[in-house]
């Protein structure tokens, strides 16, 4: 390493370094740069497991060392400022503290790269043709380098997958000039974790109570309105807090809980409905030993009206052939009894169709 550039680096001492990003290697510029410099940092830049890169790494410990970012960097010069870690893992910039996430990182706003407050790239050639261009950059910040994708390496972002080390650089540095990153504190992990098991909780102890459509909507509605919450804190608070996935959990369980009940709302129903065929049937039963004793008896006026009561029980009962040999027997002992004729004839006629259908 070499000795003018040691001042852009610090030994961390008994700050915890285990979340920062570790590097092998750093390559310096040459000493004799270093002397006229204001700062020196890093352009490297990690993807998440999908490939796509996220956030910007501030600090990078390369060999007992700490190191800033480039965006981390030029922040510091433009505002004259030293970078410094304190004990509680804390990036000040003199007075100025910046909020940052676990292993001194932020999550980027690609909005950087188009828009009022966006880069504008002056090409090589341009500032030839027209030297006059360059007024542009007058009182800007100006970073060199490859501005498009020409073959060189290049990061895939959520908006682009060919995003240079220059645009990358940009973008994290325009972020850190307007503080419009997106920060998620080392608390949330537990919070969002307490809030699905409250939710869930609330899911399994509430929804039962209420009508399968009304839970159904319930849990529709904390769905959508932790989506929302979601939306609004990353847009207006630049706090991402993962509810996309509480949400998918809470209405998943509501959708568990009204599916079980259905199904055992319909396992019961259907077990009523066996009960009352099973009651039915000895309801059934019960007539006809009542009928075989009346029939062995004489015929007097009141045997002949518990004759009269089971064949309407038979007619409510759709026992139609019963029915008609039940009234057959009351005609038989006493053809003008009440309505008997009428009855025979109508609940004759009700069985033979049956019998009909029975046989197509």
């Amino acid at each position: 390493e070499a000795p003018a550039c040691n001042k852009f680096s610090a030994q961390y001492g008994d700050i915890d370094t285990s979340e920062i990003r570790r590097s092998r290697n750093i390559v310096l510029p040459d000493q004799e740069i270093c002397k006229s410099l204001k700062g020196v940092g890093f352009g490297s830049f990690y993807a998440d497991n999908d490939d796509v890169v996220r956030e910007s790494n501030l600090l990078i410990n390369a060999n007992g060392s700490l190191h800033s970012s480039l965006a981390l960097a030029t922040l510091a010069a433009v505002e004259r400022v030293a970078v410094n870690v304190d004990s509680a893992n804390a990036i000040r910039l003199n007075q100025q503290n910046l909020s940052t996430n676990t292993g001194f990182t932020i999550l980027n706003q690609f909005y950087a790269l188009d828009g009022e407050n966006s880069l504008h790239p002056i090409s090589y050639n341009e500032a030839l043709a027209n030297p006059s261009i360059l007024e542009k950059a007058h009182n800007k910040i100006v970073l060199i380098g490859e501005a498009e994708y020409t073959g060189i390496q290049a990061y895939k972002s959520p908006i682009s997958g060919q995003l240079t080390p220059l645009q990358m650089t940009g973008t994290s540095l325009s972020n850190l000039l307007q503080k419009n990153y997106i920060t998620r504190p080392d608390w949330l992990p537990l919070a969002e974790t307490l809030l699905l098991v409250a939710l869930v909780a609330g899911c399994l102890t509430f929804l039962p109570r209420m009508g399968w459509l009304a839970a159904l909507t319930v849990g529709i509605a904390i769905g959508v309105m932790l989506l929302m919450l979601e939306a609004w804190l990353v847009t207006q608070q630049l706090i991402w807090v993962q509810l996309a996935t509480t949400a998918t959990y809470v209405t998943l369980a509501v959708f568990v809980i009204t599916s079980v009940r259905r199904v055992n709302r319909q396992k019961q129903f259907s077990r009523d409905i066996g009960i009352r065929t099973l009651m039915a049937q000895s309801s059934n039963d019960s007539l006809d030993v009542q009928f075989s004793v009346l029939r062995q008896k004489q015929p007097n006026a009141i045997n002949k009206r518990k004759i009269y009561d089971i064949v309407t029980k038979y007619e409510q009962s759709q026992e139609f052939a019963k029915a008609e040999n039940a009234l057959k027997y009351l005609s038989k002992a006493d053809p003008d009894y009440m309505d008997v004729a009428e009855k025979l004839h109508r609940i004759s006629g009700a069985t033979q169709k049956r019998e009909t259908a029975q046989e197509q």
